[in-house]
């Protein structure tokens, strides 16, 4: 639920947020599902709470670190390699690896113009991730 003012879209794989919203849901979470609030209710509610009360509290350590951030986005994407044999879900997460790696050699062709080695470093670093899971999604392709 969205406080009056605040819009709320799917962040998909976007590394970007809003550090005081963050916060604002989490405290808003906080306060439905702490266990303190559910002493009156039945064993099944106070474990459902406390339960997800620890996948806030885990989520929003997770979120609130740039780092720990990063890192979820990055494995996300190995998992969904590791969580699938369907043969269509591997051909499009193959096709979407191919057209980013498109990006990034785009991107170092132009960093290299540019003289600008730092930025060719980071691209590299990041196009060598991309092949190493398109690696990956071959070797878990049904061979035609």
């Amino acid at each position: 639920m969205c406080a009056q003012g605040e819009s709320y879209s799917s962040p998909g794989r976007s590394f970007d947020i809003d550090p005081a919203l963050l916060e604002r849901r989490y405290k808003a979470l906080q306060w439905r599902l702490h266990p303190d609030k559910m002493g009156h209710k039945p064993p099944e509610e106070r474990q459902f709470s406390a339960h997800h009360a620890s996948l806030v509290n885990l989520a929003y350590s997770i979120l609130k670190s740039p780092l720990s951030r990063a890192n979820y986005l990055v494995l996300e994407a190995r998992e969904q390699v590791e969580e699938t044999d369907d043969p269509a879900q591997l051909s499009a997460l193959l096709a979407r690896n191919r057209a980013q790696q498109e990006g990034l050699v785009a991107g170092l062709s132009a960093a290299f113009r540019a003289d600008d080695l730092r930025q060719a470093v980071g691209l590299t670093h990041q196009l060598q991730y991309l092949a190493k899971l398109e690696a990956e999604i071959v070797h878990k392709m049904p061979q035609l």
